[in-house]
């Protein structure tokens, strides 16, 4: 498992807010408008637009100077509102993201408490952020439950992450067929990547290899009957992302949409 997670560590592929295709960013006037009418949307308490306020401070963008402390203002008066992309975001700044920017004290009680809350109302990043959260607390069957979760979703991190963790013998969910499952699918993710012109780092070619070394192993102590039931299982498996997950990462174009279905 310790080898494994090396792949962990170099594939840097999550989706961001700002992730997005910039022929899709606005330009300046468009974000100054942008940012005036999700400010007065916000003043509103309008939940969503609050999240995406503080979105647009965290980042620095849309026509926003980047500004973290307002950021967490807004994140925290949308989360208050019910908003569950707002919970996750106080979860990150109380798990220690700008901390050096903030005074916002590092408390992993409460990250944990906002970021289950995202993780229960369907968020893939949430659900993996916790599985690892579990981890760290030696909580082996619940960061197991949450890692599928995310996997399931179609969580590149949390596939690899799932799959690593029941590959390991020592954990009570140790299942090399199933670990052999998700990390083929992982591996499929990323041949689908490449192929759509995701460029190829040298750390992520490593951790390609990595993979690949991963699944030879355990290749290598299945029947073929195993080996055929694993294929069959990659090629039935789905990704079934939550509303929620989608609309994260949709980013910047959500809250377009959202503004948009006011006029």
């Amino acid at each position: 498992m310790k080898l494994f997670l090396i792949v962990l560590s170099l594939w840097i592929t999550q989706t961001t807010y700002a992730n997005v295709n910039p022929l899709a960013r606005p330009n300046a006037t468009q974000a100054a408008s942008l940012l005036t009418q999700t400010l007065a949307l916000a003043n509103q308490n309008n939940a969503k637009a609050q999240y995406h306020l503080g979105m647009l401070l965290n980042n620095g963008m849309g026509g926003a100077n980047k500004d973290p402390v307002q950021a967490f203002i807004w994140f925290q008066k949308a989360a208050s509102n019910g908003d569950l992309l707002a919970h996750y975001k106080v979860g990150c700044y109380y798990a220690g993201q700008f901390a050096g920017e903030t005074n916002i004290a590092v408390d992993p009680e409460l990250a944990m408490k906002f970021k289950l809350i995202a993780a229960n109302g369907g968020y893939a990043l949430a659900q993996h952020d916790v599985a690892l959260m579990y981890m760290k607390q030696k909580d082996w069957k619940q960061s197991a439950y949450w890692s599928k979760q995310a996997a399931d979703q179609g969580e590149l991190m949390a596939i690899l992450f799932y799959a690593s963790f029941v590959s390991n013998p020592l954990f009570e969910q140790y299942d090399p067929s199933t670990a052999w499952v998700y990390g083929k699918i992982a591996s499929n993710i990323r041949q689908l990547e490449l192929q759509s012109g995701q460029s190829q780092t040298a750390s992520n070619l490593q951790a390609d290899k990595n993979l690949q070394a991963f699944l030879d192993k355990l290749d290598a102590n299945f029947t073929p009957e195993q080996g055929e039931i694993a294929q069959a299982k990659v090629q039935e498996w789905k990704a079934q992302p939550s509303a929620i997950s989608l609309e994260a990462k949709r980013g910047i174009e959500a809250l377009k949409v959202l503004l948009g279905d006011l006029h």
